[in-house]
């Protein structure tokens, strides 16, 4: 069944691509879909994931990046974790190019309650609690510790 699964992460932001490097090593059906510079410097140089408390410690992670959903036409789950200004926009993008995926938002607020239903019917939705942050385009900050 999950070699079956094939994931997008739509937001390829500090949450987004944090949790991108942490399922990629262990399941490699995993793209992030990132655009513009974003993009291009995490396709050229991968993710690195430094520790907060311990900045002296990373970890590089080449993780795939997509510029478009056409490029993972067969992802049958899209991990969500866009700013809410930008929902709509992703929830039509979604469902235009992928159907129907199961998707698992990650997001603050409720607003995305109300929106997501009109376009998805296999929805999770939940909460990411560890603190991240871009530092520069490929390198994410986290208060979490990963191995």
């Amino acid at each position: 069944m999950t070699e079956s699964l094939e994931f997008v992460i739509f937001g390829a932001g500090a949450v987004g691509a944090s949790i991108g490097t942490w399922v990629y090593p262990n399941y490699p059906h995993v793209s992030l879909l990132a655009r513009g510079e974003h993009a291009a410097v995490m396709k050229e140089q991968g993710v690195t994931m430094i520790q907060y408390q311990h900045p002296k410690k990373s970890e590089k992670i080449s993780v795939p990046v997509i510029d478009d959903l056409e490029e993972s036409s067969n992802a049958n789950v899209v991990i969500l974790s866009v700013k809410n200004y930008s929902l709509e926009e992703a929830a039509k993008t979604i469902s235009e190019k992928l159907g129907d995926p199961v998707v698992v938002t990650i997001q603050n607020g409720v607003e995305n309650q109300k929106i997501l239903p009109r376009y998805f019917s296999k929805l999770i939705f939940g909460v990411y609690c560890p603190n991240a942050w871009l530092k520069e385009s490929h390198h994410i900050r986290n208060l979490s510790n990963f191995s």
